[in-house]
């Protein structure tokens, strides 16, 4: 589990969810991109969707 998500692959579906949402800043921001990154550099899987978790 990274700081800020929680990160879900079912097959070619990944669910990443916000751990902490009241904490939106700076670094929250680099490991959304580097998990987007790590997803768009993969062969099969695609993010199916960002929620928040409450």
């Amino acid at each position: 589990m990274d700081k800020f998500f929680f990160r879900e692959d079912k097959g070619r579906v990944c669910t990443l969810t916000l751990n902490r949402p009241e904490t939106l800043n700076m670094p929250l921001f680099v490991e959304l991109r580097r998990h987007v990154e790590a997803l768009s550099a993969g062969p099969s899987c695609c993010l199916h969707h960002l929620e928040r978790r409450r």
